[in-house]
């Protein structure tokens, strides 16, 4: 065969566990003659991952033309989706190799196969540890209120978005190699993402107040500028949003809790193609869901959503102008653009005190309870 003048790859029973983590077993398919069904399966899995390219790819073009988050949560988020994009392309190469085959031994000491593998499970824990590390930057947010809109310190986001990869490939080598054990892997795992989740009610709860004390005290020496003002609106936009987004982590957090519980048996029957077949599923639910949560909850995401597709719509229809541009309407076009950039501030201002007026009510609620 060709791989069998190559030295194969040795792996301990521990390290194979990382393999094992993406791998069919199919002498245990073809016993139980689902095979073809596994394969059919693996079909479906990448026209969704295709959908899931698409989506979140109008997700990053959103999050690169929509300026309504603060630079560095902008930044996080954009990790967020670029690092999916690299998950699930290594996703794609597994199925390649995998569809279609009767013995999936070779793939062991394929070095491309353990290549794409180890990097989409490093990847999985980046996106399973996203939510403890976007609460440092809202954290950071709430105590630089004052300044932090106008004042951006891109080395926030940049320096959390480094620790994160650097925090995700620790994970992942010591999983593979079973430095430390798994179920303290999976306990770490649920227990950073529960305290998230508390840090989060607790910002809610901290910016709130400060929303509370500046919009209904009767105290004139309560101020606040705007730059204040629209910093505790994003806060408590964000936090609102990021409850909803933590215990869906959690959530997923569990079953793949389960999977590498499971993984770290050294049984590999038939049962486990279809907790790997779950697992895969999954992964890319939360791909498709993370985006469309975006835009169901977020009405400025939704505005620059119709804006994109009516763009795509409408451009077919623009044609070249039948006259050449004269002086007098190179003046109409510079008033034109003028105005155009008074609206957009019009805009600005009218949806900040929009959300300045939505956030009293839900606030002064919060905190008279």
């Amino acid at each position: 065969m060709l791989l069998d003048s190559i030295q194969p790859i040795e792996f301990s029973s521990t390290s194979a566990d990382m393999i094992l983590f993406s791998l069919i077993n199919r002498t245990a398919s073809n016993l139980d003659m689902s095979s073809d069904l596994i394969d059919n399966l693996y079909i479906l899995e990448t026209i969704l991952l295709v959908w899931s390219y698409f989506e979140c790819g109008v997700f990053f073009y959103v999050l690169c033309t929509n300026s309504q988050y603060h630079p560095n949560l902008t930044w996080l988020l954009k990790n967020l989706v670029a690092q999916y994009f690299i998950s699930m392309a290594c996703r794609l190469f597994q199925i390649y190799f995998q569809y279609g085959i009767d013995d999936e031994s070779n793939l062991k000491t394929n070095w491309f196969f353990i290549l794409v593998t180890f990097s989409r499970n490093c990847l999985i824990f980046t996106a399973l540890y996203f939510s403890p590390f976007v609460m440092m930057e809202r954290l950071y947010a709430s105590v630089h209120i004052g300044d932090y809109e106008h004042k951006p310190r891109h080395y926030v986001g940049y320096t959390l978005s480094l620790f994160l990869y650097l925090w995700s490939l620790m994970i992942g080598l010591t999983y593979a190699f079973e430095v430390i054990p798994t179920y303290i892997h999976v306990s770490c795992l649920v227990s950073i993402n529960m305290l998230a989740f508390v840090v989060c009610l607790l910002n809610e709860s901290y910016n709130s107040k400060k929303f509370v004390q500046k919009k209904f005290s009767t105290r004139k020496s309560v101020t606040y500028s705007l730059s204040e003002r629209y910093q505790i609106v994003e806060n408590l936009k964000t936090a609102y949003l990021f409850k909803r987004g933590i215990i869906s982590i959690i959530i997923f957090s569990v079953i793949c809790g389960v999977f590498l519980v499971r993984m770290s048996s050294d049984e590999h029957d038939s049962s486990m193609n279809w907790i790997l077949i779950g697992f895969n599923y999954a992964a890319i639910l939360y791909g498709i869901g993370f985006p469309a949560a975006m835009f169901f909850y977020d009405q400025q995401f939704q505005k620059q959503l119709l804006s994109y597709i009516r763009m795509i719509f409408c451009i077919s229809s623009r044609t070249t102008p039948l006259y050449e541009e004269t002086e007098e309407n190179s003046q109409k076009a510079k008033i034109s653009r003028s105005l155009e950039a008074v609206k957009e501030t019009d805009i600005y201002f009218n949806n900040l005190k929009g959300d300045w007026e939505k956030m009293a009510t839900k606030s002064k609620r919060r905190c008279e309870c």
